[in-house]
């Protein structure tokens, strides 16, 4: 007992005559570790705030997009798939908006009743076709308020070009401010959407589309409650979607068959018209010459009532007249039948003509019809979601090399530390083991100095993660994204690992 006594004290004498080396050590290992644990710790909280905010404004679990459009047939198919729990249909398309005497390229999005709720962060929702809503970003870059007027230059996909701005908003998709080329391409400009703006359906023009939806925002409860920067979410959402895509592509096939009939219906009516045209036009002819002929009869007969003289006077009057308005009959019904496939006799203003045009463009769509699959994107592909991972994994690997760094000088200053110590005892130790003490002994007392001064280290480190390193990293990063206040947070497995 007495030994074990003599042993403690001897150790924290040594701690304090050691003062300088001691703290020195451990202090900079604290360092090491609040750099490694305070970056760590912010990516982590950025990604619970935004697994938290996926989830209160029910960001879709995939997207659906084909080139030949989805119906509303296909939506209901797709509500069938396993899984699903909802399933809506939108528009998204480039258009140009004007602003202080500048055009910049944005996406218009419909806006959808659950799925990618919006955050209303000014004002309220758009419900006319009229209004708009407008992202917090662009307004605050081009100084665009609630109740302004924005004039979108489109090449008919929407209804209008005037729009009143009545909310302005973030969505769950777009949770990167200054990210670029993640919100669609268009066709001007250069090609990319710097901004959105949402628009309610009833904005979009459903003939420019033909009737169909652009894309589909799917929620499948299959993903529900698994941490979505998870390995366990990654590999189940590539199961959900390795399971879906066979149901995609015969949906995309049945889609394909569709528009296929489609094609080879309105041929057949464009050549059952030119036919009946046609038809039509060999009667007109036929009259036309049967009303020749008769003009001809009346002729000869005029000629007769002539050689009679005054006596057939009053007939040979009336038959000039009756072959009078027969030759101007005659003649209307010969430049309408040049002018274009006999208007008045198939009664119809563009005749033959509009018939052969149809045909035409009816032949040039059915040439460049083609099955066109669907593509699923899970949430990583969605919006810029992609971006908090990539900014996120910059934060870890900025606390990798900055720790490493200072740990290497934590070792180096450690060992000088240590070796000195060792040196300025050296005739103690000599003393302590002709006073009984092992080899084992002495190496105990050191390894316990080195292990208190890393111990006090690690929650020196601790302490400044949380109240220095994390603060500042949240302050420099959190602007980055919008998604609110994100809270402290303490990981223990990077402390541990730290």
């Amino acid at each position: 007992m007495v030994m074990k006594k003599t042993r403690a004290k001897y150790l924290f004498q040594s701690i304090r005559k050691g003062g300088v080396s001691f703290l020195a050590v451990a202090v900079i290992a604290a360092v090491s570790i609040a750099i490694f644990h305070g970056f760590q710790s912010s990516a982590n909280a950025i990604l619970l705030k935004a697994d938290q905010y996926f989830t209160e404004n029910n960001l879709e679990t995939l997207e659906i997009s084909c080139a030949n459009g989805l119906t509303q047939e296909d939506l209901e198919a797709i509500a069938a798939w396993e899984g699903v729990s909802a399933v809506e249909g939108g528009y998204t398309d480039s258009v140009q908006l004007e602003t202080g005497g500048e055009r910049i390229l944005v996406q218009a999005r419909s806006l959808t009743n659950t799925i990618n709720q919006p955050v209303v962060v000014e004002g309220e929702l758009p419900t006319a076709e009229n209004e708009a809503a407008i992202e917090a970003y662009l307004a605050q870059q081009k100084g665009i308020g609630v109740g302004d007027t924005i004039s979108l230059t489109q090449d008919g996909c929407l209804i209008g070009d005037t729009f009143t701005v009545t909310g302005i908003v973030n969505l769950p998709v777009y949770c990167c401010v200054s990210l670029f080329d993640v919100r669609g391409t268009g066709e001007t400009g250069l090609g990319s959407n710097e901004y959105f703006v949402c628009l309610p359906q009833a904005a979009f023009d459903a003939g420019y589309y033909s009737d169909c939806y652009t894309v589909a925002y799917v929620d499948s409860n299959v993903l529900d409650g698994v941490y979505y920067f998870s390995d366990e979410y990654a590999k189940e959402e590539t199961r959900y979607l390795d399971q879906l895509e066979p149901l995609a592509q015969k949906q995309a096939t049945l889609r394909y068959e569709s528009l296929r009939d489609e094609a080879d219906r309105e041929l057949e009516d464009a050549r059952a018209e030119i036919e009946e045209n046609e038809e039509k036009l060999k009667e007109a002819r036929t009259a036309i010459a049967d009303q020749e002929s008769v003009l001809e009869d009346a002729r000869s007969m005029l000629e007769q009532l002539t050689q009679l003289g005054d006596a057939a006077g009053v007939q040979r009057s009336a038959l000039a007249q009756e072959i009078a308005r027969g030759k101007t009959e005659l003649e209307r019904a010969r430049d309408e039948l040049a002018e274009g496939g006999g208007q008045r006799c198939t009664g119809n203003a563009h005749g033959g003509h509009r018939a052969q045009k149809e045909l035409a463009d009816a032949e040039a769509e059915a040439a460049d019809l083609q099955l066109q699959n669907w593509i699923l994107f899970g949430r990583e592909n969605v919006g810029d979601i992609r971006g908090i991972t990539t900014i996120t994994d910059t934060i870890r690997g900025l606390s990798i090399v900055m720790a490493l760094l200072f740990l290497l000088v934590a070792v180096v200053i450690s060992f000088a530390a240590i070796t000195r110590v060792i040196r300025e005892q050296r005739v103690l130790i000599g003393a302590q083991k002709a006073l009984g003490f092992t080899s084992r002994e002495i190496f105990k007392h050191y390894t316990l100095y080195n292990l208190i001064c890393g111990i006090l280290g690690t929650l020196l480190g601790w302490l400044l993660a949380i109240l220095i390193v994390e603060n500042m990293s949240l302050y420099i990063f959190v602007p980055k994204f919008c998604l609110g206040d994100v809270p402290l947070t303490f990981t223990w497995s990077t402390a541990l690992l730290s």
